[in-house]
């Protein structure tokens, strides 16, 4: 019987959307939670003696407890169903921090006490585990992908596979400065000549959210590009995560499966002052209008106040959020008085990280007399601004 692997990255359990209203932010929660959840579903119905994930299973270093639960039901599931079935996890760049010592801090390390999940991949030091199935041997190393950007480089470090199929798990994310993203050629150089060189047949790398093959033939490195969409502008195209094979220690050739991502409707529109009608503009996305669709709508360039108000309070934008699962107005808009030839620019709408950060300033402002406060209220400045600006 063949060896069957599920390799997949960036499911980023506990992702928040706080540029959108308290509605489509629970869907668009939801929507990471259930494609996770079918994804379990798919190992268990296909029979998936392997499942890897290759970084971002959680979007925060320290997820709460209903996204800990979320993770440990989905592998629990998995585990009753078919016991001898293993996870392999290694951390993405949201859930491990390195201390200058050496050590580290895995958001990970709560899988330890189970049998079943392997976490790898938290050091620089290369490490492995050799898994079974009816006679057929297949090795997994990992390590975080500055090992091979490191003066102690060597491809010797790098575990031989021997009488295994080799696959080497990494998110392709370096803390070291200047490689905080690796671009595919220096990838290539650095680390996907000596996993071939190595005999290593497979790398699955995580950490890009689009689907991308970087080499084929007898060695393949795929990034399976995340889950679901996070960023609607930067990231519309169709969502996967990768099946193959392993049948007499050779790696089959590796499928792209869809997952259940919601359908998207993106529309950029552009308008000048004066010939502006936001609504006509939009009569042919309300006819393709699917309930289980997203809608993600950017205004740009300058319409009258007027006109952008009577909009927002119209029947398209009423029906477009009646018949779509949500309508995001993303508002780009110079807002202005078309008769004077006043812009309005205090009425801009600033991203949600400035808006919080004006409003946050302003209670600094209030309270400058009172120490501990300002302290308080600069951590949460801080804070806030991260957790908003990855949120987007």
């Amino acid at each position: 019987m063949p060896v069957r692997v599920i390799h997949t990255a960036d499911i980023h359990l506990g992702r928040r959307f706080p540029s959108l209203d308290s509605e489509a932010e629970k869907l668009r929660a939801a929507d990471v939670v259930n494609v996770f959840n079918e994804l379990a579903d798919y190992v268990i119905k296909n029979k998936i003696n392997i499942l890897m994930i290759a970084g971002s299973l959680f979007d925060k270093m320290h997820p709460n407890r209903e996204t800990v639960s979320t993770a440990l039901s989905a592998f629990g599931r998995i585990h009753e169903a078919m016991p001898s079935t293993r996870i392999v996890l290694t951390p993405g760049q949201e859930e491990l921090v390195a201390e200058k010592d050496g050590s580290s801090d895995c958001a990970l390390s709560i899988f330890d006490h189970l049998s079943y999940v392997k976490v790898m991949g938290t050091t620089e030091d290369p490490e492995k585990v050799v898994f079974e199935f009816d006679g057929q041997k297949v090795m997994i190393a990992s390590s975080q992908a500055a090992f091979f950007f490191s003066e102690a480089f060597s491809r010797r470090r790098i575990p031989l596979p021997r009488d295994a199929a080799g696959i080497f798990l990494m998110c392709a994310y370096s803390r070291r400065q200047g490689l905080i993203n690796i671009e595919d050629d220096l990838l290539r150089e650095r680390v996907l000549d000596p996993l071939r060189d190595r005999g290593y047949q497979y790398a699955a790398l995580g950490h890009k959210n689009k689907f991308q093959t970087l080499t084929a033939g007898d060695f393949t490195a795929i990034y399976p590009g995340s889950l679901e969409r996070f960023n609607y502008e930067l990231d519309r195209e169709r969502k996967f995560f990768v099946q193959f094979e392993i049948s007499g220690g050779k790696i089959q050739p590796p499928t792209p499966v869809r997952s259940s991502a919601r359908p998207l409707e993106y529309v950029s529109l552009t308008f000048s002052a004066g010939d502006a009608d936001i609504a006509k503009s939009l009569e042919d996305t309300l006819r393709r209008a699917k309930k289980e669709k997203a809608l993600h709508i950017i205004l740009n360039g300058q319409i009258s106040l007027n006109e952008f108000n009577s909009f927002m309070k119209g029947e398209t934008i009423k029906k477009l959020r009646e018949q779509f699962a949500f309508a995001h107005v993303e508002n780009r808009l110079a807002l202005v008085d078309a008769g004077e030839e006043y812009r309005f620019d205090a009425l801009r709408v600033n991203s949600p990280a400035q808006e919080f950060e004006r409003y946050v300033e302003r209670e600094i402002a209030a309270a400058q007399d009172r120490g501990d406060e300002v302290r308080l209220l600069k951590e949460l400045l801080e804070m806030g601004v991260k957790e908003i600006e990855e949120g987007l």
